[in-house]
């Protein structure tokens, strides 16, 4: 399955000013995103991918589908860390991923990111759940990019990340913090609808953000069902 030429386009377009974080390869039907280096100083470095799980779902999958592009350049090495395993583990080390399950409820936690991270270049953070690895990577000077899939409440940013979604070690403080360091020479938040992006108004430097429409085919999910 495919992104759409639209949807490549708007990321390619908007990647494109972040020049630190990737080198983009426009071919004529927009079918690729090259990821290559960082800063001239940086070009054998990887980057640290963070997802919220390794469950079938639309932001897993929009990650699959994007890495997949990136890798099949062999442009760039990419290791996987997720709070817990998954059915997803086996697609994404099929092509070259290295996947790490590190929780964040575990003791020394942060600790532990801290040092993982020092040995990579970037980081990109899949969905508001890894708001904790933002702000660690804000505080390292770490070029990032955090796409966020989701539409909370901010006022029931608690209740949905450990009663829904039952994510330990986040919680409304930390998704705040990150939110609010953001700058825009500093990283790239990006958001698949302005709706979404409206959602977060006061929190965040608008600066900061890009919203590019984004989405997955839905075989890609009801393939499963």
């Amino acid at each position: 399955e495919n992104l759409s030429p639209e949807a490549l386009q708007e990321v390619l377009d908007t990647l494109r000013d972040y020049p630190e974080f990737f080198f983009l390869d426009e071919t004529p039907k927009v079918s690729t995103i090259r990821a290559h280096a960082f800063q001239a100083q940086a070009r054998d470095q990887m980057v640290a991918v963070f997802s919220h799980s390794l469950e079938r779902n639309g932001a897993n999958i929009f990650l699959q589908i994007l890495l997949q592009y990136c890798t099949d350049q062999e442009r760039q090495e990419f290791e996987l860390f997720s709070p817990s395993d998954g059915p997803l583990r086996k697609a994404f080390e099929k092509m070259g991923v290295k996947v790490h399950v590190m929780n964040p409820g575990d003791q020394g936690y942060m600790d532990k990111l801290e040092k993982r991270l020092q040995a990579f270049g970037a980081v990109f953070a899949n969905t508001i759940m890894r708001a904790e690895v933002v702000r660690t990577a804000q505080k390292m000077g770490l070029p990032y990019t955090w796409v966020i899939h989701e539409a909370w409440p901010r006022e029931q940013f608690d209740w949905y990340a450990s009663k829904v979604f039952l994510q330990e070690g986040i919680n409304a403080g930390i998704i705040k913090e990150a939110f609010g360091a953001a700058e825009p020479d500093k990283g790239n938040v990006i958001f698949p609808a302005k709706v979404q992006m409206g959602l977060y108004d006061g929190l965040i430097d608008s600066r900061a953000c890009q919203v590019i429409y984004n989405g997955i085919p839905v075989d890609s999910i009801d393939a499963f069902q």
